[in-house]
């Protein structure tokens, strides 16, 4: 009995080791297959990384390439205002006083020019003595209106003849045309006042 329970004792053993070993064997071949699988996701994965990388670099070189180009065209226009720029400098008479003398030289032209000046300088004087004087005739009846249109006014109130909106709106106006008038007597006194 006690082989037979020896028999049977290492039976079991055996069969005990050959089924650990066939379960290795299925868990090795699962680790391969997942081995395999994760090893199949990371080159999925860096292929889709480096095909993004690829797109960025391409959209980068586009980028770069518009911007260059952008540049040319404000350089170009900037060298085309330049050339503009000096035709207009060369083309340009100005005064040139002294290239035109019609036959005058040295003291005489310099003479003939400030005599030309004080001229000018005289008739400006001329023309903003008549400017004051209409200035100072226009501000005088501008006066004289809104007086009377103030006294219209006051008087249209006492006899009832308007009502309070229609007064406002008029002394309003009226306001208003004081303060134009006021402004333009003080630019015709400061007139005069150069003019002296």
């Amino acid at each position: 009995m006690k082989k037979i329970l020896l028999v049977l004792i290492l039976g079991m053993f055996i069969s005990n080791v050959s089924m650990a070993q066939k379960g290795k064997d299925k868990l090795k071949g699962k680790a391969k297959q997942e081995l395999k699988q994760s090893e199949k996701n990371l080159k999925k994965h860096k292929e889709e990384k480096v095909e993004y990388i690829k797109k960025q670099e391409q959209a980068t070189k586009k980028i770069k390439k518009d911007a260059t180009e952008k540049q040319r065209d404000v350089a170009e226009k900037i060298k085309e205002a330049k050339e503009k720029g000096k035709d207009k400098l060369n083309k340009g008479k100005g005064h040139a006083y002294g290239k035109n003398k019609e036959g005058l030289k040295g003291k005489e032209f310099g003479a003939e020019r400030a005599r030309i000046a004080k001229k000018k300088v005289k008739e400006r004087k001329n023309e903003l003595d008549v400017a004051v004087k209409r200035g100072s005739v226009q501000t005088k009846d501008a006066a004289g209106k809104i007086r009377n249109a103030k006294d219209k006014l006051e008087e249209a109130k006492k006899n009832r003849t308007i009502s309070d909106k229609e007064y406002s709106e008029k002394k309003v106006k009226i306001e208003r045309a004081e303060k134009e008038m006021k402004a333009l007597k003080e630019k015709i006194e400061n007139a005069a006042k150069r003019k002296n």
